[in-house]
């Protein structure tokens, strides 16, 4: 065999040796530390991944996990301990402070604070009333209501009745006290639109009427104080309707 032939078939078998074993390299540095490949999860520190599908360690006491149950989510741990928790839920996203403190619920549109609230800064709300929760029967939108024994509300019927206390509201900028399947939102400062009977201009001063939760202009000679429902900023001319009013109660 010539030196050229043998020198030949060197090169080839070094081909195939470069062909095999530079892939295998590859792969032995992707799966070494400080990255590991699993079935179904991957690993970034460590040895391996905890049950996680992605488990990234900073260090043996600081690590971000992603489990893939429906119990678990995404958690923060310092030190050793779980400092904050997001986990998925049939309706929303969750925020835990730690395996047994639920702090925030985002369910759907709304967001859910089971402990104190604080800023900094304002608090600003498309609509522009402030409500509270209140034992009545169900009214719409607008109502006048007047107060009842045991902390209930009903409609008015009863013209400058001095037992006014609000409004029905539909969406309030803020509603405080607890909600119940026997309660309404009852405006008590703010603006919101108020059923009225006519005739009414901006300006009035408002009371309840004799129609049942309607409020009307106030006599000049009849404003008294616990009459006083609010006042007017929209005119309403004929009939009966619903016009924007700034509740002050007096």
């Amino acid at each position: 065999m010539s030196p050229r032939t043998t020198s030949r078939r060197r090169l080839v078998i070094i081909t195939l040796v470069a062909l095999v074993a530079l892939p295998a390299l590859a792969l032995a540095t992707i799966v070494s530390d400080p990255m590991r490949v699993f079935t179904g999860q991957v690993g970034i520190g460590g040895t391996a991944p905890a049950l996680a599908r992605l488990d990234v360690r900073g260090d043996a006491d600081t690590r971000i996990r992603i489990d893939g149950s429906k119990t678990s989510g995404l958690y923060f741990t310092r030190a050793g301990i779980d400092a904050g928790t997001f986990r998925s839920t049939a309706t929303g996203l969750e925020v835990w402070t730690s395996n047994v403190t639920l702090a925030l619920a985002l369910q759907g549109t709304g967001a859910h604070f089971l402990g104190n609230l604080q800023t900094d800064g304002n608090i600003s709300s498309r609509y522009q009333d402030v409500a509270e929760w209140v034992t009545g029967p169900p009214l719409p939108a607008g109502t006048v209501v007047v107060a009842q024994d045991a902390n209930r509300a009903i409609a008015s019927d009863t013209a400058y009745d001095t037992r006014v206390i609000g409004v029905v509201s539909d969406r309030p900028a803020l509603l405080l006290g607890e909600h119940g399947a026997d309660k309404i939102k009852i405006a008590h400062s703010g603006r919101l639109r108020v059923k009225v009977v006519a005739p009414v201009a901006p300006g009035d001063l408002l009371v309840a009427s004799s129609i049942s939760g309607h409020a009307m202009r106030s006599s000049p000679r009849e404003v008294r104080p616990g009459t006083i429902l609010g006042k007017a900023l929209e005119s309403l001319e004929v009939g009966r309707g619903a016009v924007l009013t700034l509740l002050t109660l007096q």
